[in-house]
């Protein structure tokens, strides 16, 4: 992750642009405006935002500015990706495991409960 320092009225993501990275507030403000409007605002330790322009490969929905003095942490978009690729993957070894224990689906091959082995998609179980 990579630091980075801001002051009150700075603009961390401008919308309409090509989104780069996602944030982590360690400290500060942000007021999220769409179309010169603010909706909504993100504070304090933990608050996050722009992922959705890189969950979706979509421009920025938003433009985020400090409202304060305020510390980020960028994770830049292929670790972001990376790293929601391995969460999903975890998550279906965890659905798979419990399919394994259900009573009913004690006969099926793993092949026919894992959607990996299925090219007309994801729920194909």
């Amino acid at each position: 992750m990579e630091e980075k320092s801001l002051n009150h009225g700075d603009c961390v993501i401008q919308q309409g642009d090509v989104g780069d990275y996602f944030y982590v507030v360690e400290e500060g403000e942000f007021a999220i405006i769409v179309n010169e409007e603010h909706v909504g605002d993100v504070s304090g330790g933990g608050g996050t935002f722009g992922e959705l322009a890189l969950m979706h490969n979509s421009p920025r929905a938003a433009t985020v500015e400090a409202r304060s003095k305020a510390l980020l942490w960028g994770l830049d978009r292929n670790t972001f990706r990376c790293t929601l690729a391995a969460t999903a993957m975890n998550g279906l070894d965890e659905v798979k495991e419990f399919l394994s224990k259900v009573e009913i689906l004690e006969g099926l091959d793993p092949s026919q409960v894992s959607p990996q082995a299925h090219a007309d998609g994801p729920h194909s179980w």
